[in-house]
């Protein structure tokens, strides 16, 4: 579990949702309850005491121009016990905040120096559960979204996972 005050920058998946039901159908325990579906652009990122009206600025202009993306969930990959989908269309997003802060490590090195932007649809499965999941998640693929903003948001003890700031990708 996260420390209170951990962040991240992630763009909400609505277009997911029913993706992390299929494998909640499976095993509730599966999927992260209160954590909508969302791809990962950035985690851990800055702890929040040092998001800064700087560090918000920096991100905008990182993203400034980028536009609309759309995204398109079609490919699902699993990696012991762990089923995401792929969305590829991010990578360029990841990259520029990966290299404006080199000494952020994403997922604190747990999948090596470069992992893919995904949405994560179960953690923790077993083989016999994947093997349920992955199915019933491809028949409801492929599935696009149009993402129009990054969100920051911080681990609050007591409220979760909370909003911090919106940063437009127009």
């Amino acid at each position: 579990m996260p420390a209170t005050g951990t962040t991240a920058v992630l763009v909400r998946t609505p277009v997911a949702d029913e993706l992390l039901e299929l494998a909640a159908a499976v095993d509730p325990g599966l999927v992260r309850a209160g954590i909508p579906a969302h791809a990962t652009v950035a985690y851990p990122f800055l702890p929040a005491a040092e998001v800064t009206t700087a560090v918000l600025a920096r991100l905008g202009e990182l993203v400034a121009g980028t536009g609309p993306i759309s995204l398109t969930l079609d490919s699902v990959f699993t990696s012991a016990g762990f089923v995401g989908v792929a969305v590829s269309e991010l990578a360029e997003v990841t990259a520029s905040i990966r290299s404006a802060w080199p000494r952020l490590t994403p997922y604190g090195g747990r999948f090596g120096a470069d992992p893919p932007v995904h949405v994560t649809v179960a953690m923790g499965a077993t083989q016999a559960e994947t093997d349920r999941i992955v199915p019933a998640v491809s028949a409801r693929l492929p599935r696009v979204e149009v993402v129009t903003e990054l969100r920051l948001v911080a681990l609050d003890e007591t409220a979760g996972w909370r909003s911090l700031a919106t940063i437009p990708l127009a």
